[in-house]
């Protein structure tokens, strides 16, 4: 590296303990651009598409007393899990199934984990008791041919 540094003279070949000690904010610059993301919906029913990957997995629906933080995780392109992590419970309803603007069926509220599959239902309880649910309409997973990750869901949250 020395001998090429004489051979070779430039700009480019400065002793590192010299490049941080000479070089000031004006001379350095940095040109870093971020992705400004929302990862929020407030509401009452709709459709969200994230980046899964991103802000630990979660996307808020809702607001106040009828707000839940879902979280998700990487599974594969046609399934994803669901975490109960920021939220009292989750539920799985196997698909395909319609959302539907009443919620009466019996639910298993006991795992941390739940794994649905595109067409699949997310029951949410929040820790104010009330519930919401989020249709898988689509995955998208970058170690399965897509270019980024992405969850896509339709949601609706009940009085």
């Amino acid at each position: 590296l020395a001998q090429c540094m004489k051979d070779h003279p430039g700009i480019g070949w400065v002793r590192g303990d010299k490049f941080l000690q000479s070089t000031t904010t004006s001379e350095a610059s940095m040109h870093i651009s971020e992705i400004q993301n929302t990862y929020t919906n407030v509401a009452m029913c709709s459709t969200f598409t994230f980046d899964y990957s991103n802000n630990n997995g979660e996307f808020t629906i809702g607001t106040g007393e009828y707000s839940f933080v879902t979280r998700w995780s990487k599974a594969s392109d046609t399934s994803i899990y669901a975490l109960k992590d920021k939220v009292a419970g989750i539920a799985r309803i196997k698909g395909p199934i319609e959302l539907t603007k009443s919620l009466s069926c019996a639910l298993d509220f006991s795992s941390r984990l739940r794994t649905p599959n595109i067409g699949d239902v997310i029951i949410w309880k929040n820790k104010s008791g009330k519930y919401a649910a989020t249709k898988i309409i689509d995955i998208k997973d970058d170690t399965r041919g897509a270019d980024h990750d992405e969850l896509t869901c339709e949601y609706i949250i009940y009085k």
